[in-house]
């Protein structure tokens, strides 16, 4: 946290000094200013878990823009919270920062421009796009590996070789043979990318180069000798790899002790809430599936019937709005936290729950919630309400909506010019 302060306030008093853990209560000191000057400063981790969903869910485009230039998979957390600034632009900037953020855009937006983009990038993305591959894509992913195996900096001595990996791991495979069987030359390169454990020769895949491969990047143990693989998953410090999904779905349960299994489940948990789909139902403990619940409310869905309650699907639609669908019981109370927590959750309240009040807090949540509002219960606060939570949705709403004074009041007041120009002419 003092990191993040002085990163933001230059040495500052802390202005979180006085708050608790509530992450809403630093909501207010997150400005465009503050979040833009985390993006630039490559700090959207923290970002993420210091700002509520409700807050992130209001982002402006203009910060997103800088979010997802800067991390790429920053975008599946503002897709899970349903922010509604969303668009081409966005998706664009992000799978031009990371290629591999095209899994996480949505279908109406999947396109075919932004998979050509990705695999012109990184080929390897071809498996994250959800449409299938075209000729372009075919064409833009081989001109990149045919200029990714003309080695970036020469590599005839053993420290050009060591230079090279250390820049891009993934150079280990194009360095001359005998370079290839070095130790320290196949450390870096996995230590650069883990993936690179994949053009280690089998002979020089040792304990060491294997567990620094496996301990950064779950996804590197599919590339680790057999006789290797359950050594690794002993150790303690498998539970902090990135992608232990990667991991838990391919693991040996029983190999090892009930506490280390227990503790790689909850690890993966806390990682990703979707993760517990891959929990043995043995470990599947109310601590555990509330660990999972609290990351991503959606995991709800892999909770089994005998371990489900009222108080657990209420935390799951009050972390992710859109878990409502998974719920067994859509009470008038559930439906209210979970339109609370995401407007657009509004589309999985029964009818009959869907009162004046309710609706007012799912279009006061999201102005795109505005479309699941039935027309019985639809008035003039649930269009002020969109209006205030995001200017925008002018241009979707009936003329006569448009031209309220209260409506072109709310417009011109937030200052934004691409909502105001959308204000119909008298």
């Amino acid at each position: 946290m003092a990191d993040l302060v002085e990163l933001i306030y230059d040495g500052k008093p802390c202005p979180w000094d006085d708050c608790d853990d509530d992450n809403k209560q630093f909501d207010d000191l997150f400005d465009d200013r503050v979040c833009i000057a985390m993006a630039r400063k490559k700090r959207t981790e923290e970002l993420s878990l210091l700002i509520s969903k409700s807050k992130m869910a209001t982002l402006s485009k203009r910060v997103i823009v800088e979010l997802v230039s800067a991390d790429g998979f920053f975008v599946d957390d503002l897709v899970k919270v349903g922010n509604p600034n969303l668009d081409f632009d966005v998706y664009m900037a992000a799978v031009r920062s990371n290629p591999f953020a095209i899994a996480y855009v949505p279908q109406d937006f999947h396109t075919h421009e932004l998979c050509v983009t990705a695999v012109g990038i990184n080929p390897d993305a071809m498996s994250s796009c959800k449409i299938v591959p075209t000729k372009e894509m075919y064409l833009a992913a081989a001109e990149v590996a045919a200029v990714a195996k003309v080695p970036a900096v020469p590599t005839k001595t053993r420290e050009q070789c060591l230079a090279a990996v250390r820049k891009n791991g993934d150079m280990l495979e194009d360095i001359p043979d005998q370079f290839k069987r070095d130790v320290l030359i196949c450390r870096e390169a996995v230590r650069q990318n883990p993936l690179a454990l994949r053009h280690v020769p089998d002979a020089e895949k040792d304990y060491a180069v294997c567990a620094i491969a496996v301990f950064k990047d779950g996804r590197a143990l599919q590339y680790v000798p057999e006789g290797l693989r359950d050594i690794l998953l002993l150790e303690e410090d498998i539970v902090h790899a990135r992608n232990l999904n990667k991991i838990i779905c391919i693991y040996n349960w029983g190999n090892h002790t009930a506490t280390h299994e227990n503790a790689l489940c909850l690890a993966a948990v806390k990682q990703c809430g979707g993760n517990l789909r891959h929990v043995p139902r043995k470990y599947k403990t109310p601590d555990l599936v509330v660990a999972a619940i609290s990351q991503d409310g959606d995991s709800i869905q892999y909770v089994d019937d005998d371990l489900r309650t009222d108080a657990l699907e209420t935390l799951a639609v009050r972390q992710t709005g859109y878990a409502l669908r998974y719920c067994k019981d859509r009470g008038f109370d559930k439906c209210l936290d979970a339109v609370r927590q995401q407007g657009n959750s509004l589309k999985y309240v029964p009818e009959e729950h869907k009162s004046v009040e309710l609706c007012l807090e799912a279009v006061s949540q999201s102005a795109d919630a505005l479309c699941y509002v039935p027309s019985n219960v639809l008035g003039m606060d649930h269009y002020l309400a969109a209006v205030r939570n995001n200017p925008h949705i002018i241009s979707s709403l009936p003329y006569k909506v448009q031209r309220d004074p209260r409506v072109i009041k709310i417009v011109t007041e937030s200052g934004d010019q691409e909502a105001i120009a959308n204000i119909p002419p008298v």
